[in-house]
């Protein structure tokens, strides 16, 4: 039992910083927080603990892949690297094929089209963010995320009506992006 006396200290300490972090961060039931590279580093796995993590974190990452894709974007979920992947695409055809179009769009597209910080486009696109049916007077494309918040819900409203046809639309379980193009014989004007 004395054996076990050093190593109480540094796990007291350990389970601190894991308690804290959660609720500093909320995230109470993420399966990627095991906080397993700690406990490397402080040298307190043997090699069989080693290999028991190695082996639980393989079978952690099987079952997200295996379980439900996503409750509304799933971002606890592996296969939400397919979304951001549907995201990225969607990027890259936009900015291909209406560089110097005006945009319209809600969250998460917008920011995405509008800052190549994130990674999805080279360079800003000319995007507004959605506020209200006046914004469309002088769109060439809106952008739309499903599953979608109230913004992108009155949005997708609008240009569901003439003038508007669907240009490209990527799916991915319940997630899905539509890229909507204003038809030649719409016109301009609310």
């Amino acid at each position: 039992m004395k054996e076990a006396v050093p190593y109480a200290a540094p796990l007291l300490v350990f389970a601190a910083f894991v308690i804290v972090r959660k609720v500093a961060t909320g995230r109470f039931f993420h399966i990627y927080d095991f906080e397993t590279d700690a406990l490397f580093d402080l040298g307190l796995a043997s090699s069989l603990q080693q290999a028991a993590a190695g082996a639980l974190a393989v079978a952690l990452t099987l079952w997200s892949l295996a379980r439900d894709p996503s409750r509304g974007q799933g971002e606890d979920n592996l296969q939400y690297l397919g979304i951001v992947g549907m995201h990225q695409a969607t990027a890259r055809e936009v900015e291909t094929r209406y560089a110097e179009a005006r945009i319209v769009s809600a969250w998460p597209t917008a920011p995405e089209l509008s800052d190549p910080l994130p990674g999805y486009v080279t360079r800003p696109l000319r995007v507004e963010w959605f506020t209200g049916q006046l914004d469309l007077s002088e769109t060439d494309v809106v952008v739309i995320a499903r599953p979608a918040n109230d913004a992108a819900r009155r949005l997708e409203a609008l240009v569901r009506s003439p003038g508007w046809y669907v240009s490209s639309r990527r799916r991915h379980g319940v997630n899905e992006i539509t890229v909507y193009e204003r038809s030649a014989s719409g016109g301009r004007g609310a």
